[in-house]
Order: structure tokens, then C-alpha cells, then sequence
């Protein structure tokens, strides 16, 4: 398809850059589990499950995590700005879409 004349388009230049992978902090035990998972998974041993380990798990009542670990997560999982309900940022990105969305087809 031939371009008009004088009606060339011009594009930014985007400029991408590479940092490396970025991941949070871990203890040294969590460290060597990822590079477990790193490998090639035909590399990997295989294991099985514990299935007595599972059968013995009662729902709130036995915990595979200990207290300090449960609360440090659960610490880690609260929000910085006070009590939010459950899905209240995804609420506010879809309520944007829903607004983008309404104002482009009005536009059809």
C-alpha cells in the first residue's frame, strides 16, 4: 500500500532497558529452593507426596507454618494505609475501565 504524500507517520522511539530479574528478599533456605526451580525440570528429582502429612491436616485446627511465620505473613499482607476491604484497588482499576470503555464506544 503506498503512503500519501506529506501523510507519513511518525512513531516515538521507545527506549527499553533491562535490569535483570527483580525478586524480594529471602532467607538463605528460600534462595536454594529457587535455584531448585530454576533447573530444567527433567534435571529435578523427583519426589512424592507424604500423604500421611497431608491426611493428618485438620482445617484450623493443625498449621504447617508456625506461629511466628503466620504472623509475620499475616503482618506483611496488611495494608500500609489502614483497613481496605478485599478488592477495593482491583474495584477502582475496573471502575476506569468501565468509564474508558463507555466513553470509546459512545464514540462508534
Amino acid at each position: 500500500m503506498k503512503a500519501r504524500a506529506g501523510l507519513e507517520a511518525k512513531f516515538p522511539t521507545l527506549k527499553l532497558e533491562s535490569h535483570g530479574e527483580v525478586y524480594i528478599p529471602v532467607s538463605q533456605e528460600g534462595e536454594q529452593i529457587k535455584q531448585i526451580f530454576r533447573q530444567p525440570i527433567q534435571s529435578r528429582q523427583p519426589i512424592g507426596y507424604n500423604q500421611r502429612f497431608i491426611d493428618e491436616y485438620i482445617p484450623n485446627k493443625t498449621f504447617y507454618l508456625s506461629l511466628e511465620i503466620r504472623q509475620h505473613l499475616f503482618e506483611k499482607g496488611q495494608s500500609s494505609d489502614g483497613h481496605r476491604p478485599a478488592g477495593t484497588y482491583a474495584r477502582k482499576v475496573f471502575n476506569r475501565v468501565l468509564i474508558d470503555l463507555s466513553w470509546n464506544s459512545s464514540r462508534l
